[in-house]
């Protein structure tokens, strides 16, 4: 009895330690970039794409100024940019960002990975307005993205665009319109973007 006290005692200082190697159920958190007086925010905004080990997050690069009402606090009277910041290894290392070559009035954007392996991101090709929305596509990782048509044109604001892609292949993409009071779909197929360039 007392070896199988002595036996179980040794299990159990034994367990944490065995536990502890375990790392599948941990959350680690990887600065992916810190700028003293910089603004960095809204990566809801820009998205965060993942294929194979490799990561792109994007998010507003602007100027900190303390916003006494509350709001967000950037310098709205100093330019920002929209930056992409990219990692290789699963997010442990990060390099310190680029822009991006897609102009965004601090607007959300639509971001998936099709069937076929291209990207499709919807977004708003403006740096001050909401509109148009666009649909670009890359055939290369994100290296470049030559396929870019407005979907819809000029006339309200389109915002809040979120994609996915049906098993038959057709392409839907959800946005508001009409200041946040209407909902609307778009639905098309991949083809009705390649080739154009805008």
């Amino acid at each position: 009895m007392r070896i199988a006290l002595a036996a179980a005692a040794i299990l159990t200082l034994c367990l944490p330690a065995a536990q502890a190697q375990d790392n599948s159920h941990a959350v680690r958190d990887n600065v992916v970039l810190k700028e003293s007086g910089r603004f960095l925010g809204w990566p809801a905004n820009y998205g965060i794409w993942s294929w194979e080990n490799e990561i792109v997050v994007g998010f507003t690069h602007g100027y900190y100024k303390e916003n006494p009402t509350g709001g967000h606090d950037i310098d709205p009277d100093k330019k920002s940019d929209n930056l992409q910041a990219r990692s290789l290894d699963g997010g442990e290392t990060w390099t310190r960002g680029k822009d991006s070559q897609f102009p965004n009035p601090n607007a959300a954007v639509g971001f998936i990975k099709l069937q076929n392996g291209h990207l499709l991101l919807a977004y708003n090709d403006n740096m001050n307005e909401r509109i148009p929305l666009t649909i670009a596509v890359s055939e290369d990782n994100d290296k470049t993205w030559p396929h870019r048509r407005d979907v819809v044109a000029p006339g309200n604001t389109f915002a809040y665009p979120m994609a996915i892609q049906a098993k038959d292949g057709t392409i839907y993409v959800v946005y508001t319109t009409d200041s946040r009071a209407t909902v609307m779909l778009a639905s098309f197929k991949e083809e009705a973007i390649l080739g154009h360039t805008k």
